[in-house]
Parts: structure tokens; sequence; C-alpha cells
């Protein structure tokens, strides 16, 4: 009884689900063409039914000024830059909305047509799994970057200390480290370098840089170097110094720390295979007893 209960149940949100993903198909697969033509295809899949995320959260009115979606903002804005970190949020999300509203209804009818309501569970699970992931894929994106950053810091704070201290300014300084790198790092200063050479002011386009990258050690930096532009170089060169000895410090507790992880990591399939080595020497002297 309770089972014909479950799958009259699944199969009735089944139905709604379907029939509201066919009124998102027939009133929205024309309006969101060109969106879907600037999502690359490598980035997800089954782009060219995101329409129906899109439709749905039209519906909804879906925001992306509240607190939750501004800071997702902020830290796509990272990876792809904040000009188009709004799109990308709100592809992002109409992609999981896809996915639920595609899965869902059928897995809830599979697992009542065929009374398997496991089936039914496991879809629903397999959505919520897909999304988790979509989620999580972007968060380690962000973190691979600011690792990234955080790990070319030091050679960059090196580099801007002995050409200040050498005479030049933090103006040419900059450029010249810009110039001799190609890690994140120095393309984002490379960035730098072309909005001061378009015209930008010089604290402007270091606080951009500060924004572009996202990391409270780089705020700090730019920040400093902002109160001291206009105090000399003595005074610059000593921070920098300073700063550049934290860095490194950290850098090797970094470092230090990954291989603390990478060693639990290793502990598990260890034990499993001592566990199964013990299991097959124990295995027959216990049957001789």
């Amino acid at each position: 009884m309770e089972a014909s209960i479950a799958v009259i149940v699944a199969e009735a949100i089944g139905n709604i689900l379907a029939v509201f993903w066919i009124f998102l198909w027939f009133r929205y697969r024309k309006k969101y063409e060109k969106m879907i033509a600037g999502i690359q295809e490598e980035q997800y899949t089954a782009s060219e039914f995101f329409f129906i995320g899109f439709g749905f959260l039209e519906l909804i009115h879906f925001s992306t000024k509240t607190d939750h979606a501004r800071k997702k903002i902020k830290e796509i804005g990272e990876i792809r830059g904040r000009k188009y970190a709004e799109f990308y949020y709100f592809v992002m999300v109409a992609a999981m909305a896809t996915y639920l509203l595609s899965i869902f209804p059928i897995a809830l009818l599979l697992g009542a047509m065929t009374g398997e309501m496991l089936l039914a569970v496991l879809g629903v699970v397999l959505g919520v799994l897909l999304v988790w992931y979509l989620n999580e894929s972007n968060q380690d994106k962000i973190k691979a970057r600011r690792e990234a950053l955080l790990r070319d810091m030091p050679g960059v704070l090196s580099k801007l200390t002995l050409l200040i201290n050498s005479g030049m300014t933090m103006h040419e300084a900059w450029k010249k480290v810009a110039e001799g790198g190609e890690g994140i790092f120095y393309k984002e200063m490379q960035k730098s370098v072309i909005q001061m050479e378009n015209g930008m002011a010089e604290w402007e386009a270091y606080e951009e840089f500060s924004k572009r990258c996202g990391v409270k050690e780089i705020k700090r930096f730019i920040s400093t170097i902002r109160q001291n532009l206009d105090k000399g170089n003595a005074e610059l060169t000593r921070f920098l110094r300073d700063m550049n000895d934290e860095m490194w410090e950290e850098k090797k507790a970094a470092a230090l720390q990954k291989g603390q992880v990478a060693a639990n990591k290793l502990l598990i399939p260890t034990m499993l295979i001592f566990i199964g080595i013990l299991l097959m020497i124990m295995g027959p002297m216990l049957t001789m007893l």
C-alpha cells in the first residue's frame, strides 16, 4: 500500500514537472538563442537546452542583486573578469535549473512506470549531485587561481624590491616586472600597465588590479603601495622587503600543509591495502582452526 502511494505521488509530481518542462520549451526556446550562443560548449553539457533554465528564472523573477548573488558574481569575476561576471553567474544558475527540471521528471516517471522507486530516488540524487558539482567546480577554479597568484607573489615582491632599490619608480618597476613573467600574477600586472598607458591614474590601476585578484594579501600589498607612493623609494623598499619575507614564510608553511594533506589522503588506501593483506593471511589460518 505504501509503495503504491509512493508510485502515485511520484507519477503525479513527474507529470506536473514534465508538463512544466514542455511549457518552458514552447515559450522560451527562441527567446534566449543569442545568450546560449555566447556559452562555450566545453564549459557545460547540453547548453542548447539552457533556455529551460533561463525561462524558469524569468518566471520566478530571479535577481542578481541579492547579497548571495553579489558574492557569487564577485567570485566569478576573478576568473571571468568583472565585465562578464554577472552573465556567467546567470548562466551557471540557469544550467543548474535546466539540469534539475530535466532530470527530476524523467527520474520520477521512470520510477513510477517500473514501480522501482529506487530509480526515482537515484535520479533525484543525481540531479542534486550535478548541481553540487557545478558549484564546486567553479569554487575549485577560484581556489586554484588564488593559489597561483600567491605562488607568484613572493617572486614579484623580490623583483620589485630590487628594482625600486636600484632607483626605479614603482611605475617603472611594475612595468619591468610585468613584462618579465608569464603567470597569472604577471598577466594581471600587464593589464594594469595597459590601463596606465591608456590614461588611467597609477593608483587607480593598482586598485583595479587588487579587485581583479580578490586575494587579501594582494589587497594589503596594493593598499600599502598606494599609501607610500608619495613617500619615496626608501619607505616603499622597506615595506616590500618586509612583506616579501612574510610571503616566503607563508609559502613554505602552505607547502608543508599540502604535504600533510597529501599524506593523510594516502593513509586511507594504505590502511585498506593493509587490511586486505591481513585478511588474506589470516583467512586460511582461521579456516584451519
